[in-house]
This record gives structure tokens, sequence and C-alpha cells, in this order.
């Protein structure tokens, strides 16, 4: 099975988090607080996934 392996960029890190945030028009603290209750639609919690991944890609 082959596997795909794709490079990003900071910039491009940052981008798609503005993006990701932007799709479910909150900012990283809003979205955050939400998830620690447990308060997230599935289009929510599908976001938060993709923030905590690019920060940790991000270092941060």
């Amino acid at each position: 099975m082959p596997v795909t392996i794709e490079h990003a960029s900071a910039d491009e890190l940052h981008e798609r988090l503005r993006s990701v945030l932007a799709a479910v028009g909150m900012e990283y603290d809003e979205l955050a607080d939400l998830a620690s209750r447990y308060m997230l639609t599935p289009e929510e919690l599908a976001a938060w996934d993709e923030v905590r991944a690019i920060r940790f890609l991000l270092g941060g």
C-alpha cells in the first residue's frame, strides 16, 4: 500500500489554520473552550482535530 507524504511550509500551515477556523466561524480559544466542555458539533470536531494536528506540526 503506497503512502503519500505531503510537505507544507509554516506559512501554508498558518494559512490552513486560519481557513479551518474561519470555516467554523471561531477563533482558536473559542473552539478550544467548546472542545474542553465536549460541546462540539461534528463539523467543529473535525475542525478541532485538524487545528490540533496543524498546531502540532507548527510545534505548539
